[in-house]
């Protein structure tokens, strides 16, 4: 899965940019974080950081036309990153005089979501002139945090040991294969108004977030009808103390989350057993369960992924010129996953899914089973789901397919 461990950054650029600017820019953020300029080594078995005290952008310029534009983001977000060199990668596209594209590529041991979001900003606002404080947390200080943390780390073990222990590996999934080539995915048309869902969970007691990961733990027990123990790994950001909200580095962390559904419950009702499990584990979300004691059964926990993206950045400007961030297609790393996105005034999803892993037939049973659950329950702005049945990416962002 070439680029499973990429997350690429894209800001398109809408006016007259000075190339040199926008180097001096990415030039100021990763200085800014000792993330970025941390590099990995292998040594006698293990993986080392290295933070260099200084790390040169190079920011290679190239004209493009319209056509091309496409499968140089692809080649781009594919390529892999190597995290012993350097832990990201930028490039220029000029597609016009007034239209270009910054491609910030970070390779996930240095990132997550929050972190991007936290880099935009700070390129936006040098971008504009600018010169944000200097950070008073690296990732350093929540390493050493952590490891003050003995005591929780072993309540944390604990906790998961037996929460995890009676659950086995998702059916859906083929065991013993290995997930290996591209990606597919469908986009799940649901007509979910952002402002009427949110109404109608906060009705009910809870999030957008909730229920819509409820109705993907629902149609997943239908698949699964003689598993009544189901789960699926949700990703959280992981930041307990203020000082970690500026922080750039791979800090989210990815919690299972695991609710008996039995195939009579309805969604009011799954959504309320959720809300109360994802409270119960939120204390323990900093441990990370891949050190859990291996377990005899062929197959992950985590191979079924939930997660939901809030909406990107509104367009900012700086100067005459507008910066916009794109919505990459992403590869994912899990064999079988929904991924939910906020827009301004909807909600969207996609579901990916391995070929070599899960069947197209099962992928298509789950996807049409998550619309009709939600569509049973949620007002949406078109009652009548249609069959999920292309494969294809998220969708065009003004003319640009990623």
């Amino acid at each position: 899965m070439l680029g499973a461990l990429n997350y690429p950054l894209i800001l398109e650029l809408r006016g007259r940019v000075d190339p040199g600017l926008v180097r001096d820019a990415v030039d100021v953020v990763v200085a800014r974080h000792e993330s970025l300029r941390t590099v990995f080594e292998s040594r006698n078995g293990r993986l080392e950081q290295r933070i260099e005290p200084r790390m040169e952008v190079l920011l290679p310029a190239e004209a493009i036309d319209e056509q091309a534009l496409d499968g140089e983001v692809a080649r781009e977000r594919g390529e892999p990153i190597d995290p012993g060199i350097r832990p990201w990668r930028a490039r220029w596209l000029r597609v016009a005089a007034e239209r270009s594209f910054l491609c910030f590529t970070l390779h996930h041991l240095v990132t997550d979501a929050w972190s991007t979001k936290l880099i935009t900003d700070e390129l936006a606002a040098v971008l504009a002139g600018d010169r944000p404080a200097r950070r008073p947390w690296q990732y350093r200080h929540y390493l050493e945090w952590r490891r003050r943390q003995t005591a929780l780390e072993e309540g944390e073990r604990d906790y998961w040991e037996r929460l995890l222990q009676p659950l086995a590996p998702s059916s859906l999934i083929t065991p013993g294969m290995e997930a290996w080539g591209p990606t597919r995915s469908i986009p799940i048309p649901l007509g979910l108004d952002l402002r009427r869902t949110r109404k109608h969970a906060a009705s009910q007691g809870h999030t957008v977030v909730v229920l819509t990961m409820a109705a993907w733990l629902q149609a997943l027990a239908e698949m699964q009808p003689t598993t009544p123990l189901v789960s699926t790994t949700l990703s959280v950001m992981n930041r307990p103390r203020s000082e970690l909200l500026q922080v750039v580095g791979p800090l989210a962390n990815l919690l299972i989350i695991p609710l008996d559904i039995s195939p009579d419950d309805g969604l009011p009702d799954v959504s309320r057993r959720l809300a109360s499990r994802v409270r119960e584990v939120e204390p323990w979300s900093g441990f990370s369960y891949p050190t859990l004691r291996p377990r005899p059964e062929p197959g992950r926990l985590d191979d079924v992924a939930f997660q939901y993206l809030p909406a990107l950045p509104p367009p900012r400007r700086y100067g005459a010129v507008e910066l916009e961030v794109v919505t990459p297609r992403l590869e994912s790393r899990f064999p079988l996953e929904l991924v939910m996105i906020e827009d301004a005034t909807t909600v969207r999803s996609v579901l990916r899914w391995q070929p070599s892993v899960v069947r197209d037939d099962t992928a298509q049973a789950v996807a049409s089973g998550f619309a009709r659950i939600l569509a049973r329950s949620v007002p949406t702005d078109d009652q009548t789901i249609r069959r999920p049945d292309e494969h294809t990416g998220t969708e065009p962002h003004r003319g640009l397919r990623l």
